[in-house]
């Protein structure tokens, strides 16, 4: 316990001192993590360093790591939108993005930001029956049919217009009856 406390305040020591050369604050957090993986305050120091100096890949593991430690479903909802956001903006990771705004609606299934965010990276990523699965936990039926019926009219190849053809004509026939 003393050691970490005293490797504690060399971190923050060096957090505050060497900002432009975020290397040893880095290796010195990472330390404190290895002896209490649980350590909130080695975390949000590291998610700063890293934000600072454009690591995203290593932000988005503190950021996962963090939001398994938190409690409190406010600060774990910030927490998967910020994942969500990093995800989808600055790494291109859109499984990554989606597990994070699914983690969000878990906490809040009517957060409308991690519903709308979703919407994209499904629609985007045509993954059309996690769509139809988002759209129909709320019986949001003629919404999903609008919103396929808007990618017909959006440049897709014949194959993928068949298939959201089809999609539409199910939704139709067996949710709409």
């Amino acid at each position: 316990a003393e050691r970490l406390e005293g490797l504690k305040e060399i971190a923050e020591l060096a957090t505050s001192k060497l900002l432009r050369q975020p290397e040893q604050p880095i290796a010195l957090w990472n330390e404190v993590l290895e002896l209490d993986e649980q350590d909130l305050d080695a975390l949000d120091a590291l998610a700063g360093l890293h934000k600072n100096s454009r690591d995203y890949a290593s932000l988005a593991g503190v950021l996962r790591k963090r939001v398994e430690l938190l409690d409190d479903d406010a600060e774990r909802m910030k927490v998967y939108q910020k994942l969500g956001t990093l995800c989808s903006n600055q790494l291109d990771e859109p499984e990554m993005a989606m597990d994070a705004w699914r983690g969000a609606l878990s906490i809040d299934a009517d957060d409308l930001k991690a519903r709308k965010s979703l919407e994209k990276l499904y629609i985007d990523n045509r993954k059309w029956v996690e769509l139809e699965e988002l759209y129909g936990e709320r019986g949001a039926w003629s919404e999903l049919v609008r919103q396929l019926e808007g990618q017909l009219r959006g440049k897709v190849d014949a194959e993928v217009k068949v298939g959201l053809l089809l999609r539409t004509a199910s939704v139709y026939q067996h949710r709409m009856g």
